[in-house]
């Protein structure tokens, strides 16, 4: 039987996104989330045999490992009964880090698009944002964007830290789900930017996850909240990679409450039923389903 893993207080936006009844489904193996970002600790013990590594050392002007671990471990920490656990905690992490030194960032974000798509991510989470209006552009990151959609990816990025009503891209171009955070009550954090632009809305306030070093930490911010939807994307992929973009945007958005939350357990068991119906159609004849050619 499928056991879950403990969701202490710690974990409460496990409850909030109703992610466990999709883990009796699925719990993500065979999706890949690449993660663009600083560098995950591909020998934390959360993720074990599930970072596929693209680092070649060049220096970060960040830290290498913490901001990437961190988002790895709200997608795909294990269900080891320790620590924490990922929204998918069997999917499979591509760490790509994008905050080289020295190097323009539509340069960066746009290598490890066409990095993430040339080895066969199912779900980006881009780390990174910036306000409408500044001197930067990202003429070749919207070219890549636009190539991962047509490949059949998701793209997932947080809407920023501004705790304002200040688009920010690349969240609000329209390749991506942008993700505002809310605090514990399930209410817009104010640290989180808002506004009519935002695709969706996920907890972002006190969630542990993973730190270097083995180690766990408790963090607050979009960067938080991002993860989580890509993780759900990619619970969706593990059932059903044909799934395009739009459509998981789609089953996501047709779950939200009244504070803009998906319902995950919904989402995961709409489409199981959908997988399901392919091999059964019509009412019962003479006391048999008819049976259809896969």
């Amino acid at each position: 039987p499928v056991v879950a893993a403990d969701t202490s207080i710690f974990q409460y936006h496990l409850t909030q996104l109703n992610v466990k009844p999709a883990w009796s489904i699925t719990r993500g193996s065979g999706a890949r989330v690449a993660v663009l970002d600083s560098v995950i600790q591909p020998d934390h013990p959360e993720f074990v045999g599930r970072v596929v590594s693209t680092w070649d050392g060049a220096p970060l002007f960040t830290d290498t490992y913490s901001h990437a671990t961190m988002v790895g471990g709200i997608v795909a920490a294990a269900d080891d009964k320790f620590g924490t656990v990922g929204v998918a905690p069997e999917a499979t992490l591509i760490s790509i880090p994008i905050f080289i030194t020295g190097q323009d960032i539509d340069d960066s974000l746009s290598a490890g698009i066409s990095l993430a798509i040339g080895l066969n991510a199912d779900v980006i989470n881009l780390a990174y944002q910036h306000p409408l209006g500044s001197t930067i552009t990202y003429t070749k990151t919207e070219i890549q964007l636009q190539r991962a959609q047509d490949a059949g990816i998701v793209i997932v990025a947080g809407v920023g830290n501004f705790g304002c009503d200040c688009p920010t891209k690349p969240a609000i171009l329209p390749t991506v789900i942008s993700v505002g955070g809310t605090n514990e009550q399930s209410e817009i954090g104010t640290f989180s930017a808002y506004g009519d632009w935002v695709t969706i809305w996920a907890p972002g306030q006190s969630i542990r996850s993973t730190s270097p070093g083995g180690r766990y930490t408790t963090v607050t911010g979009t960067s938080a909240a991002a993860p989580q939807i890509a993780a759900a994307a990619a619970l969706l992929k593990s059932i059903n990679r044909n799934l395009t973009p739009v459509q998981i945007k789609t089953i996501l958005l047709s779950t939200v409450d009244s504070h803009g939350q998906p319902n995950i357990g919904d989402a995961v068991f709409s489409q199981r039923a959908k997988k399901f119906s392919l091999f059964f159609s019509g009412p019962i004849q003479n006391g048999a389903l008819s049976i259809l050619n896969p």
